[in-house]
């Protein structure tokens, strides 16, 4: 996928942060001498193009009385869509991805995050286990502390 200029420079912009205002792609489009709609429809299309997965605010779960865990599972190779699948059609998990398996052994390589309250969060892990309807090894491993780390991409 090749990005242009205009491109690179909207998600330098946003990665750091979207204006607190009704209208914040008008804002983003006249710092960067594009239209509103040009920023929209540039968004999505990044979106649709796998160069960007999501747009919006990053809330302080503790704040609102929410809690995070991560949880990793055994899944056979073959099996691991069709689980994503079930684990993604869950609003709370926030992130899932695959680790590799080490030396070809099934090791926990379906790995995700979920946010709620403690009791959403066993009540989301069981309904998985339930629905992917195999007994596969499940860790449930809650956060104890939050770290907060920044990242920011050098978008060139």
């Amino acid at each position: 996928m090749n990005l242009d200029e205009t491109d690179k420079k909207i998600l330098a912009t946003i990665q750091t942060g979207i204006p607190l205002v009704s209208n914040p792609f008008f804002v983003i489009g006249g710092m960067l001498g594009i239209s509103e709609e040009d920023v929209i429809r540039r968004l999505k299309k990044l979106k649709w193009d796998g160069a960007l997965r999501r747009v919006g605010a990053t809330l302080n779960k503790s704040e609102l009385g929410k809690e995070g865990t991560l949880v990793a599972m055994k899944v056979p190779e073959e099996k691991i869509d069709s689980v994503a699948e079930i684990i993604n059609s869950y609003d709370e998990v926030t992130h899932n991805y695959v680790r590799s398996s080490v030396d070809g052994k099934v090791d926990f390589n379906l790995w995700f995050t979920i946010t709620g309250t403690k009791e959403r969060i066993l009540q989301v892990i069981e309904e998985i286990k339930e629905k992917v309807d195999e007994d596969y090894p499940l860790l449930n491993l809650p956060a104890n502390k939050t770290f907060k780390i920044g990242v920011k991409f050098d978008i060139r």
